[in-house]
């Protein structure tokens, strides 16, 4: 009988060393405070052999800080608790510090009360989470001292997330926002309510990010704030669009200088052509005038006076051509301050006479294109665009050293773009315009300066060898 009860432990012996053998979990028995039993991949997680653990408390690979609370669950346990599972950080036999889920129950093993321990290596997990943790605490440090109003939104547009700078912004509290309002409900008017709608309904369905989106919204204070937002789309955990993540930069001051300058800049640009056209007014009208009259009065005493000798009347011609070619150079003159044609034939007339103009003073052949139904346009875009196409052509002929120059000028519904290409010497361009500035290129800042006083874009492209192409892009309803 004896003899049977042993083999029947025998076997439940092996048995349970086959099972806990090829555990992924490590596994050790607890009897009087030692290990008595450790499967192998107990031994594994902490780098000791069997003969090394039998018979130590286990409580002494514990790391010091943790040893309460396995102490204080042990306790639990011994006091009747089934089972119960916690974390605690242990030292390895390399000195490597691991972080282990435990859960501990009661047992018999060997017919004699014992403790179980099911020993998971939970250090990936746990570095991933303090990872986690750290990359929040640092997302939450950057959006709560940048001087940006942060947020998220959900695809209907209703903020899930913003930070506090929002308070700065708009006046409200992030829990006033959050989950409560939309985009919509802060912006200032029906009319701009419907078209921030219609772009946002159209970046959602695209599902692309998005820049520099000017919406006007209200303060809570009821005054007018400018904001600029910029956003890029997250999934959710079904790998669908959840919503967007952005930032919303205050250009309400911004703005209002950048307005205010294009104000003073325009009325400068526009009392520079007043006072260029009465000086060309008072050039034709006068100076050219009395020239003529001094001309007349030179053919008057060569014609009448007699007893001229021969080398007074040569002198008195000689003075006639000088006058005259004094004349042509006023007229042209006066014709590049303001040229009448522009005002009383229109755009395409006037750069006709540029390019006539180019071709008789020097060895550049000049042409022009046109695309789209050619109509008259405000006075003010066909202004900015002689004067651009003016500066190109003077700059062609001056610097470029080409042989060949084309105008063209493409009208559509809405704009009027005109570029002037040659194929000259090229050069290097700047990083931005402004450096031209630097290089005494003052004319392609003043191109730019005008296109951009009328909602327009100005674009230079040339390389050493390759030419050059100016580009000008005006919306026509910019001066209506």
């Amino acid at each position: 009988m004896h003899r049977e009860i042993s083999d029947k432990q025998q076997k439940s012996y092996n048995i349970f060393d086959i099972f806990t053998g090829d555990s992924p979990i490590g596994i050790y028995i607890l009897r009087d405070s030692a290990i008595c039993f450790t499967n192998p991949q107990y031994r594994r997680i902490l780098g000791y052999n069997n003969e090394e653990l039998i018979g130590i408390n286990p409580l002494s690979l514990v790391i010091p800080e943790d040893r309460e609370v396995v102490k204080r669950n042990f306790e639990l346990v011994v006091k009747g608790r089934q089972h119960i599972s916690y974390q605690y950080r242990f030292l390895k036999k390399s000195g490597e510090i691991g972080w282990a889920l435990e859960t501990f129950t009661h047992i018999k093993y060997s017919g004699q009360p014992a403790n179980l321990g099911y020993f998971t290596d939970i250090s990936e997990y746990k570095k991933a989470e303090i990872a986690l943790r750290n990359s929040e605490q640092r997302f939450r440090d950057l959006t709560e001292s940048t001087s940006e109003m942060i947020w998220e939104i959900d695809t209907n547009g209703f903020y899930t997330y913003v930070n506090p700078r929002v308070r700065d912004v708009l006046g409200y509290e992030p829990p006033e926002i959050i989950g409560k309002v939309s985009l919509f409900d802060l912006l200032i008017s029906p009319e701009e309510v419907r078209r921030i709608r219609d772009k946002f309904t159209s970046i959602v369905k695209a599902q692309k990010p998005f820049a520099r989106l000017e919406n006007i919204n209200r303060h809570k204070n009821g005054q007018l704030i400018v904001l600029e937002s910029s956003g890029v789309p997250f999934g959710g955990s079904n790998g669908q669009l959840a919503g967007y993540r952005g930032i919303d930069r205050d250009i309400t001051e911004e703005k209002s200088l950048r307005e205010n300058m294009q104000f003073y800049l325009k009325s400068i640009t526009t009392a520079q052509e007043e006072e260029r056209n009465r000086i060309a007014t008072e050039i034709h009208d006068e100076t050219i005038q009395e020239l003529a009259c001094l001309c007349t009065d030179i053919d008057e005493i060569s014609m009448t006076t007699t007893g001229l000798n021969k080398r007074l009347v040569e002198q008195l011609e000689q003075l006639r051509c000088r006058v005259e070619d004094i004349v042509a150079g006023l007229r042209r003159f006066s014709h590049s301050l303001r040229p009448k044609l522009l005002d009383r034939f229109g755009l395409i007339a006037a750069l006709d006479s540029l390019i006539e103009e180019l071709k008789s003073e020097g060895n550049i052949r000049c042409c022009k294109k046109i695309v789209g139904k050619v109509r008259r346009i405000s006075p003010e875009v066909e202004l900015i665009l002689f004067r651009i196409a003016q500066e190109s052509l003077r700059n062609v002929k001056k610097h470029s050293k080409a042989t060949e120059a084309t105008l063209t000028i493409h009208f559509t519904d809405e704009m009027v773009n005109f570029n002037v290409r040659d194929n000259g010497i090229g050069f290097e361009i700047p990083k931005t315009l402004t450096d031209f500035a630097r290089k005494q290129r003052l004319g392609l800042i003043g191109m730019q300066e005008r296109a951009q006083l009328f909602g327009g874009n100005f674009k230079i492209v040339s390389k050493r060898g390759k030419g050059t192409t100016v580009t000008a892009e005006i919306p026509i309803f910019s001066a209506r």
